[in-house]
């Protein structure tokens, strides 16, 4: 075959990868095409072709392999792609936590404290950014780990969820040595901070090789386009620190994620599904009393909470505002509203004494996607206990 009519053929196919196609048959194609055209003029040829046809540069040079992300993995994957992103994550936080232990020797070889001044505050810098892994944890955690376990790999995903209990456990005890310097003889600091540093980076280290090697090769053979699609959107909503990549192609059928059969009586909403029993019990269990007010001012609901700090009646539902609250409150009340419903604001609260109890009341606009008034939320909770909690409490008793 010609070096014509291979790139003809990889431009086919790169615009079906950039759509989502990665599993493994095509990457087997791809990667055979590439070695026709790894010359300097051929692999030129190739990327003025997918920029013909609409692709950027950079992102021309990500689809015909001339980018770390191939020289690495030897897969070809738009930078769109949830997989993409993850691994370019990965190389970011290898590059930081390397930086980290380079710098941790200066101060595991200064003479004192004073000495390592300096490389301990950029170590502290770089275990701040290296914060932003929580973020990537958080996304593979609560996106891309329920689709994984739906085909089957709920072992996978739970290794992997322990490894980052691991990594987030090593990640804080390096950041509280770093902030109790002061607390350690020097030379005790920095063999601790030589052990923490060290095991903080091997644990990275492993599981994201772990991961490449077991995780992300079994998700690109098993997961469909569309749900790599719906998957590249649940990203989005949990957003990015550090990086923002490119938009991803509308899937061509979108799949909705994590969406339960919950029988014929269930109510569907954008993030789940339930049926009126269960939406009634969970908001009778809130631990606030709720009521609900009407675009037209008129009671609509409110929930049935145990010890309900103001007392409603049934007889209240479809009564105008105005008359549930007394003559010199109606000011303020009348104020709430003509704020949330011109838009000035979208919120109110107060504070008040009832006994010994301190409650909080808030008030919030209710609004559908498009910022149209729906109502209001009156939300009432006793924060007494909540206003006397000190310190930590991680342990079930």
């Amino acid at each position: 075959m010609s070096t014509k009519t291979d790139i003809k053929r990889l431009n086919v196919l790169l615009q079906q990868v950039f759509q989502g196609d990665v599993g493994q048959s095509i990457q087997a194609e791809v990667r055979s095409l590439l070695t026709s055209v790894k010359s300097d003029n051929a692999l030129l040829q190739l990327q003025t072709a997918l920029q013909d046809s609409g692709f950027s540069e950079h992102e021309a040079k990500i689809l015909s392999g001339d980018h770390r992300y191939y020289t690495r993995w030897k897969l070809v994957m738009p930078s769109w792609h949830p997989i993409f992103i993850l691994k370019e994550e990965h190389i970011k936080f290898m590059e930081i936590g390397a930086e980290a232990v380079r710098t941790m020797f200066k101060v595991y070889d200064a003479s004192d404290l004073d000495a390592s001044m300096d490389a301990l505050k950029r170590i502290k810098e770089l275990v701040k950014d290296w914060e932003s892994l929580e973020g990537h944890m958080v996304r593979e955690e609560n996106v891309l780990f329920p689709v994984l376990e739906r085909h089957g790999l709920e072992e996978s995903t739970a290794k992997k969820w322990e490894d980052h209990q691991a990594i987030r456990g090593a990640r804080k005890a390096v950041m509280d040595l770093l902030n109790a310097t002061h607390e350690y003889h020097f030379n005790e600091f920095r063999l601790k901070l030589r052990q923490l540093m060290v095991r903080l980076n091997k644990l990275a280290g492993n599981h994201y090789n772990q991961e490449e090697r077991d995780l992300f090769n079994k998700s690109l053979n098993l997961l469909t386009k569309s749900e790599w699609g719906a998957i590249r959107q649940g990203f989005d909503e949990l957003g990015y620190t550090g990086l923002l990549p490119p938009p991803s192609p509308a899937p061509a059928a979108p799949v909705q994620l994590g969406i339960m059969d919950a029988g014929p009586d269930a109510l569907r909403f954008e993030t789940g599904v339930m049926t009126q029993n269960e939406i009634e019990a969970v908001l009778n269990t809130l631990p606030v009393d709720i009521t609900f007010v009407d675009k037209d001012d008129r009671v609509r609901y409110f929930n049935m909470v145990p010890d309900r700090l103001f007392p409603r009646a049934k007889g209240v539902i479809g009564r105008e505002v105005r008359r549930c609250h007394p003559k010199k409150s109606l000011h303020m009340v009348d104020r709430i509203l003509r704020d949330f419903k011109s838009g000035a604001k979208d919120s109110a609260e107060f504070w008040i004494r009832i006994k010994e109890r301190f409650v909080y009341i808030r008030y919030f606009a209710v609004r559908d996607r498009q910022g149209e008034y729906l109502g209001t939320l009156e939300v009432t909770q006793d924060v007494t206990d909540i206003r006397a909690l000190t310190g930590e409490k991680r342990l079930l008793d």
